[in-house]
């Protein structure tokens, strides 16, 4: 992938362009019946960013390997749950974990209620970085 970003805020320019390589290996089975399902993986991201903010050149390189695992039983035709753990090394960040917990009760033929809960990680860009907070 590749982006390109030319924006203006008043007289102060800023230009970006970020270069993205990304790469994914899922596997999936079951345990003793689909009832119980399991899926596995390993991931790689690769970003190149390049940004000019206000004649200040910001350059970074971020290379993130993971795997993950996640579980998924089916509990009834009502119920059903997922649980995942992913482990992520990221070259200027370090090693963290993302757990995740989804629920999905089928009230109804037209009615379904859900329960997510999990934790994420990301990178702020430059413009959050320096910009005033409110």
């Amino acid at each position: 992938m590749d982006y390109q970003q030319a924006s203006y805020f008043g007289l102060t320019t800023y230009d970006a362009a970020q270069q993205t390589v990304y790469a994914n290996l899922i596997w999936q089975s079951i345990f003793k019946d689909t009832n119980h399902k399991y899926r596995a993986g390993l991931s790689f991201i690769n970003d190149q960013y390049d940004e000019l903010f206000d004649s200040i050149n910001y350059q970074r390189r971020e290379i993130v390997p993971g795997a993950f695992f996640e579980y998924t039983w089916v509990a009834s035709e009502k119920l059903s749950l997922v649980a995942g753990l992913r482990g992520d090394y990221h070259n200027l960040f370090g090693f963290f974990t993302t757990p995740r917990l989804h629920v999905k009760y089928n009230v109804s033929a037209n009615t379904i209620l859900r329960l997510a809960a999990g934790r994420g990680q990301r990178t702020a860009n430059i413009l959050q970085k320096i910009a005033p907070s409110s």
